[in-house]
């Protein structure tokens, strides 16, 4: 099947939608693994930014990460075999034409990506009766994916790491003012020092974003290498 035609496209993005929502209501039901199945459910966010972010089958979004960047970007752990796989893609002239194609297949992957995240939020909320529990995907898991691939282009791995903890220290302080002030109102809780759970739950996001890049390199590795046609949906 054609990965630039909007067939492809949209039966990936069916399928992720699905394979989100299975884990994704896994993680409402399963207590102890929580984490693992966020991460595993949001790895599909990824998956579209993968596998639809193409030009005329060559230049991927992970390409184009790789071309601006040094560090150990795991959408970049593809760039190098889908840059080899097709010798007749097109070529640079010199005036910025692959430049300007890139950022065309960046939007399109970004574009999937953001519709698998809204899709799944949209259905986990009228399919999953625990509502509470979907909140985590909502607020950060889903969309965390897209902002990983951003953030993963910048030439310098400590300020990556610097820009991740801060985004996680903000969506904790966030989510924990929230709880406290509306979910935890009339529940009597263990008085923890605020700063503590901060950096607790900063370590534990951080966590994350490393599970979250093994799955994406597993799944590079599983479906990514060698020709392109050999990750097909049928």
């Amino acid at each position: 099947m054609n990965r630039n035609s909007k067939t492809f496209k949209i039966a990936l993005g069916g399928i992720c939608l699905a394979l989100a929502l299975i884990f994704l209501f896994g993680a409402t039901i399963v207590p102890g693994i929580e984490l693992t199945l966020f991460a595993i459910s949001s790895l599909f966010t990824a998956v579209m930014i993968l596998e639809t972010g193409t030009v005329h089958g060559k230049h991927t979004a992970s390409a184009d990460i790789a071309q601006n960047s040094n560090t150990d970007s795991s959408y970049a752990a593809s760039a190098d075999d889908k840059h080899d796989r097709t010798p007749n893609s097109p070529q640079s002239d010199g005036s910025g034409g692959s430049q300007n194609a890139a950022a065309q297949n960046t939007h399109s992957g970004i574009g999937g990506a953001a519709s698998v995240y809204a899709g799944t939020s949209v259905l986990g909320l009228i399919l999953i009766p625990n509502k509470l529990a979907l909140i985590p995907y909502i607020a950060m898991f889903g969309y965390y994916p897209i902002l990983k691939f951003y953030i993963e282009k910048i030439n310098s791995g400590v300020l990556q790491l610097t820009l991740k903890v801060i985004y996680f220290a903000a969506v904790i302080s966030v989510g924990l003012l929230a709880f406290k002030s509306v979910i935890a109102r009339s529940i009597s809780l263990p008085n923890h020092p605020t700063a503590l759970l901060i950096v607790l739950g900063t370590a534990l996001m951080i966590l994350y974003d490393y599970i979250l890049s093994f799955l994406i390199s597993r799944y590079i590795r599983k479906f990514k290498t060698g020709d392109a046609s050999t990750f097909k949906l049928s």
